[in-house]
């Protein structure tokens, strides 16, 4: 790990330097002496040594000096051999450091565990964040004392509207209204330190945030840098990857649906959230059937996300896409501009009504991929009824691709306490007869034609239809063991 002089200075801070440092940049990796006949210096190294070699001035015979291009650390009264060994110690700590984050975020351990590793080298205050504000971690609050920000998150725990609005400016005054990808000081009116603040992202998916209070100007600057290498650890922690946590990202979690791990259903709930399913989701598999050019490939993941109210991710060499029937038009005119640019093969899901039958739309789409057998687009329900009717026989496929309105009724049944999917079945089977059905579940006509009128709105049926019927019978006869129907 290559360290810069704020962070030199950091480790330093029990000789209580002066500095005077204008690039802090990370590109250290040694230590030299400093010689009054050296001409020219590296950035790659700090050079130590005796100040009055280097300033001529009186006020410095008692001080050493370290030095790394225009930057300067000032020890006085500091013992050459102590301050040496000091300076080699700094190297060693902080790739200790560096490997010890790594090493405790990728066994899976929490936030806090992972500040403590930190904290010699940082006394300020670490407030981690999810996407809505809330507060997740707290460290060293006592630093924040009297900060309105830490006063409104004693009294609510989230940010507020107000606070995220506040006008933030960097330091050589420029406005800024949000964060970054990377870590920024940001100054607020009447701070003196500020914060340095950035987005943590997952597989380039912002999963919240990170603040960071300095408690003196030098750990300002070496905040910057701390607090990138801490993101790039942090988002590996427990919080983030636990198959429980909420805050797991959208495309984690669809990627972990896909392998057969289903998520507790407060974190699939995240996922309907995510695309507004509002019982209505598709499933899209597109198959690159090209060159692998994966640099187009991933362009075409990102604009994919772009495009719509959607989550991407890339399971077994396909891209598979979760989104709402509400943008799957616009998801496929994007596909179709550019299949200019490539050959792919798209399959399309039936709908579904919750998160956890992403796993049979994922299986229904690459369906349709194999029925289309070449470039294009192809919706699982063009090849559905056929396939039925040609593999009886093939049940663990056939059960998967009844018509979505049995799929649509069961659902809405166990939601509502009603006996919709029941009435459908003795209808079919009783040749569509409303009088019969009517005497048989012993109903009302009237009860009856409601809920077959309930049932066309739901499942965008047209019973006139003798296509969709024949669909509709053919799934009621595949049931296993049909519900018995009772009065409501």
């Amino acid at each position: 790990m290559k360290l810069s002089m704020s962070l030199i200075g950091t480790y330093l801070e029990k000789y209580q330097p002066e500095y005077h440092i204008s690039e802090d940049t990370m590109s250290i990796s040694g230590v030299r002496f400093l010689s009054a006949s050296l001409g020219k210096f590296s950035k790659d190294y700090v050079y130590i040594g005796d100040a009055r070699e280097y300033y001529q001035d009186i006020r410095y015979r008692d001080a050493l000096l370290l030095t790394n291009g225009q930057n300067q650390i000032l020890c006085r009264g500091a013992d050459y051999e102590e301050l040496l060994n000091d300076v080699l110690s700094a190297f060693e700590y902080y790739n200790q450091m560096e490997q010890q984050l790594i090493l405790s975020a990728t066994q899976g351990s929490s936030l806090n565990e992972l500040i403590q590793i930190m904290e010699p080298v940082y006394a300020g205050g670490i407030l981690f964040f999810d996407m809505e504000g809330n507060l997740l971690v707290a460290r060293h609050e006592e630093v924040l004392r009297g900060d309105p920000l830490y006063e409104e998150l004693e009294n609510n725990g989230r940010m507020e509207l107000f606070t995220l609005g506040r006008v933030f400016m960097d330091k050589a005054g420029k406005v800024s209204h949000d964060l970054s990808d990377y870590a920024r000081r940001f100054l607020v009116t009447g701070e003196t330190l500020g914060t340095v603040a950035m987005y943590l992202t997952i597989q380039q998916e912002r999963v919240g945030f990170l603040m960071m209070f300095p408690v003196s100007e030098l750990e300002a600057m070496a905040a910057i840098h701390l607090e990138e290498l801490f993101a790039r650890c942090s988002v590996m922690a427990k919080e983030f990857t636990d198959t429980s946590s909420r805050l797991m990202p959208k495309r984690t979690i669809l990627e972990s649906i896909l392998k057969g791990t289903m998520p507790e259903p407060e974190v699939l709930q995240q996922l309907e959230l995510a695309v507004e399913m509002k019982a209505d989701g598709r499933v899209l598999v597109l198959e690159n059937m090209g060159i692998q050019n994966y640099t187009m490939y991933h362009i075409l993941e990102r604009d994919l996300a772009l495009a719509g109210k959607s989550i991407v991710c890339e399971y077994q060499n396909y891209f598979v896409v979760l989104t709402s029937t509400e943008v799957l038009s616009k998801l496929t005119e994007y596909i179709q501009e550019k299949m200019v640019y490539g050959k792919y093969a798209v399959g399309i899901s039936m709908a579904i009504q919750h998160a956890g039958q992403i796993g049979t739309a994922y299986r229904q789409a690459l369906f349709a991929i194999s029925q289309g057998n070449g470039q294009g687009i192809f919706r699982c329900e063009t090849f559905a009824l056929e396939y039925l009717i040609q593999n009886l026989k093939n049940q663990d496929m056939a059960m998967e691709l009844l018509h979505p309105l049995i799929g649509t009724l069961e659902h809405y049944d166990q939601e509502n306490h009603t006996e919709l999917l029941p009435t459908l079945r003795t209808w079919l089977l009783n040749g569509c007869s409303q009088q019969k059905t009517a005497e048989k579940l012993h109903v009302h006509l009237n009860t009856l034609k409601y809920r077959l009128k309930r049932m066309e709105e739901l499942g965008h049926l047209d019973m006139n239809s003798e296509k969709d019927m024949f669909y509709l019978r053919l799934s009621v006869e595949m049931l296993e063991k049909p519900a018995v129907a009772t009065n409501s």
